[in-house]
């Protein structure tokens, strides 16, 4: 999870915010998104695309991490919220997890479930350019 820089402040979420997603060696669609620091400094948070989990999941070692750094909020057993999540200086609505070692088996950060999107009035990914298009409720 690498730290980067970005010059654009942190701000409120937008009506859509298009995410321009890469393929992982092994298939998967990463969806690259970033944590902040502290004003124009974020953390790489990098979960795969996973429509058929019903749940959204981090690794143990990325509990680990995001927990070290206070970007996670505990609100339950191995359950949190990560809030203030971000895609290219546009805010997105925090994300709930559960820490699992699905991901971990994998080499993943996480994955990203039905759970994650169903809070949108609408998703579109266009499997060609990997392109994914949150549209607000």
């Amino acid at each position: 999870m690498p730290i980067t820089r970005r010059s654009r402040p942190h701000v409120a979420i937008v009506a859509e915010i298009a995410v321009q997603c890469r393929r992982h060696p092994r298939g998967w669609v990463v969806v690259p998104l970033q944590l902040p620091l502290q004003p124009g400094a974020f953390l790489s948070f990098e979960p795969i695309l996973n429509t058929g989990r019903p749940r959204s999941v981090i690794s143990p070692n990325t509990e680990r991490s995001l927990s070290a750094l206070g970007l996670l909020e505990p609100i339950g057993a191995r359950q949190y919220r990560i809030p203030g999540l971000h895609v290219d200086g546009d805010r997105l609505p925090d994300m709930i997890v559960r820490a699992s070692a699905g991901p971990a088996l994998l080499g993943l950060d996480g994955m990203l479930g039905w759970d994650y999107l169903r809070q949108f009035a609408e998703v579109r990914i266009e499997p060609g350019t990997l392109r994914i298009t949150f549209k607000a409720p």
